[in-house]
Order: structure tokens, then C-alpha cells, then sequence
């Protein structure tokens, strides 16, 4: 036998410390709000009060603004932020709520700016930052967090 999912606002939910309710209960379902132009503004997944899988958040004009999967609450696989223009900003991995693995930032205009690795939610490996205009300006190797 399948359970309905409900389907509700933001408005419709109330933040109870790290849990999210609705109607005094953890909520389980999916969050969805709306630009006042009709547009989708957000939609989250929620699995016993917590946030749990995909979320997406748009702009005003429809692009996306972010997207990252979550387990438990906490943000964990892919997350990738587009500025406005529709040009990506960040992509990288989590684990548990912490950056983990490969990571890129890009400026406004496409071009690299920061790339590396994160381990545990700090920086581990090569870190390289480029200019706007495309030239390395840093390349640094870390360990733990702190530049060797």
C-alpha cells in the first residue's frame, strides 16, 4: 500500500531546532514555493523532518540557482550553484555536510577560478586559482587544511 505524498509551502512548516514540522509532526514530503511571477522558486525533499534528497532552487526568471542532494539534513553528493546568467559557479562533493572530494569555482564570465580537493571539509591536495581572465595567479599544496 502506497502512502500519498504531501506536497506543501514553506509557509506551511515550522522549524523546531533541527527538525522541520508540519502540523506538530516531522514532515515528510516535498516543500515547494513559488516566485510571485509563477515561477518555481524552490523544491525540497523532507524524510522524517530533515531534509533528504534533492533540493533546487531557482531564480526569479526560471534559472537554476542551486542544486545538491542531501542525506539526513545535511548535504551530501553533488552541489552546483549557477550565477544568474546561467554560468556555473560552484560544483563539487560533499559527505555528511562537508566539502569532500573534487571542487571548482568559476568566475561570472566562465573562466576557472578556483579548483582543488577537500578531504573531511578541508583542503587537501593542490588548490590553483586563476584570474578573469584565465591567468594562474596561486597554486598551493595542502594537507589537513594547512598549506605545506
Amino acid at each position: 500500500m502506497n502512502e500519498e505524498v504531501k506536497i506543501v509551502s514553506e509557509n506551511d512548516l515550522e522549524p523546531n531546532g533541527d527538525i522541520i514540522l508540519f502540523e506538530g509532526k516531522p514532515f515528510s514530503g516535498v516543500c515547494i514555493d513559488y516566485h510571485e511571477n509563477g515561477n518555481k522558486e524552490s523544491e525540497q525533499h523532507y524524510k522524517d523532518g530533515k531534509i533528504h534528497g534533492t533540493r533546487t532552487i531557482w531564480y526569479e526568471e526560471g534559472q537554476k540557482n542551486f542544486a545538491g542532494h542531501y542525506n539526513n539534513g545535511k548535504l551530501d553528493g553533488l552541489r552546483t550553484d549557477w550565477y544568474e546568467n546561467g554560468q556555473k559557479e560552484y560544483e563539487g562533493h560533499y559527505k555528511a555536510g562537508e566539502p569532500d572530494g573534487f571542487w571548482t569555482y568559476w568566475h561570472d564570465n566562465g573562466q576557472k577560478e578556483l579548483e582543488g580537493n577537500c578531504k573531511n571539509g578541508k583542503k587537501d591536495g593542490l588548490v590553483t586559482e586563476w584570474s578573469k581572465k584565465g591567468k594562474k595567479i596561486y597554486e598551493g599544496n595542502f594537507k589537513n587544511g594547512k598549506e605545506l
